[in-house]
C-alpha cells in the first residue's frame, strides 16, 4: 500500500511575518530569509523556544504546515496556534513533534528498512538538514496564526516554512524510489597558484508518475494549480507513505521541479503527469 501527499507554499508566500525581538534572529539570519525560496538563506534562532506570528491577510485554509532544511532536535515540539483576531483570542492549537518516522535521505539506512528511524540529538552532525510534513487534526480557518518552536534549549535554524492546504490524491500513481545523487560538472580553478577543483551544485533527484488523473483535476482543479504553482521552479514539499504489515516508511523530500509538469492525455478523462523533484544538498 502506498500514498503520496504534497505541500506548497498558496499561502505563506504572501503571508505578513510579524516582527520577532532582535534576541531571536542571529545578525544576517533573519525571520524574513523563510520567504526567499532560498534553503540556505534561513532564519538562525539563537534561542531554543519562540513564538512566531503570521498574518496571512485574510482567512485561509489551513491543513498541514512544513518545516524545510531545519536543525530542530528530536526532542522538539511545534504548536499551531488560530485566533480569531491579531493573536489574542484562541480558538484552536495543536502540538506536534518535529522529528518522525523518518523523513529524507540517508536518514534511517536505505536499502536496509527504507527511510526510518528516528535520529537523536547526536546525529544531527550526520543530518544537518531535516524535513518534516506536520499534517492537522482538523482543517483550520483561519487569518492569525503563530507557530511556537520549542527546541529544548537549544538554538536551531529554518530554511524555510510552508503552509498550506494538503494535496493527497487518490489516484494510481508509481515511482522511482532510487534517488541518485547527481555530481554537477568540475571546472579546475586556480588562485595565488593553488589549483583546486569547483564542483558543481549537487542534487538527489527523485521520479513520480501521477497517473488516471481526471480533466477537471488535470487541467482545472487544485492539480492544476499545484503544477502551475511547481512549474515556475518554487519550493514544495513532496512525502511518500509506504506501509507495510510491519512497519510505515515516510521518505519527505524538499525541492524543486527539474522540468515542467504538464499533464499528459492517456485516454477519455484520463491524464498522466510525470513529476522529476530535485532536491539540492
Amino acid at each position: 500500500m502506498s500514498n503520496v501527499r504534497f505541500l506548497y507554499n498558496t499561502l505563506f508566500d504572501d503571508a505578513v511575518l510579524a516582527t520577532v525581538p532582535a534576541s531571536q534572529e542571529v545578525a544576517g539570519w533573519p525571520v524574513t530569509n523563510l520567504q526567499t525560496g532560498i534553503l540556505s538563506e534561513a532564519w538562525k534562532c539563537p534561542v531554543g523556544s519562540v513564538q512566531l506570528r503570521v498574518d496571512l491577510q485574510e482567512s485561509q485554509a489551513i491543513s498541514a504546515i512544513g518545516l524545510a532544511a531545519h536543525s530542530l532536535t528530536a526532542a522538539s515540539l511545534v504548536t499551531l496556534r488560530s485566533y480569531s483576531d491579531a493573536w489574542q483570542t484562541e480558538v484552536f492549537s495543536q502540538t506536534m513533534e518535529v522529528v518522525g518516522p523518518l523523513l529524507g535521505w540517508l536518514e534511517g539506512g536505505w536499502l536496509e528498512s527504507g527511510w526510518l528511524g528516528y535520529p537523536l540529538p547526536g546525529d544531527q552532525l550526520l543530518y544537518p538538514r531535516v524535513t518534516s510534513l506536520l499534517p492537522l487534526s482538523s482543517t483550520v480557518g483561519a487569518r492569525y496564526v503563530a507557530l511556537d518552536f520549542d527546541n529544548g534549549g537549544d538554538p536551531f535554524y529554518l530554511g524555510a516554512l510552508f503552509m498550506g492546504d494538503l494535496l493527497a490524491p487518490g489516484i494510481n500513481f508509481s515511482f522511482g524510489n532510487d534517488l541518485r545523487l547527481t555530481d554537477g560538472s568540475h571546472d579546475d580553478q586556480s588562485l595565488g597558484g593553488v589549483v583546486f577543483t569547483d564542483e558543481g551544485e549537487q542534487y538527489h533527484e527523485f521520479s513520480l508518475t501521477l497517473e488516471k488523473l481526471s480533466e477537471a483535476e488535470a487541467v482545472g482543479g487544485s492539480f492544476w494549480r499545484f503544477f502551475h504553482y511547481v512549474g515556475k521552479r518554487r519550493l514544495f514539499i513532496a512525502q511518500l507513505m509506504d506501509k507495510t504489515l510491519k512497519h510505515e516508511r515516510l521518505t519527505t523530500l524538499v525541492g524543486k521541479m527539474a522540468k515542467d509538469p504538464w499533464p499528459k492525455q492517456t485516454g477519455p478523462d484520463k491524464y498522466r503527469v510525470d513529476l522529476s523533484i530535485r532536491e539540492m544538498i
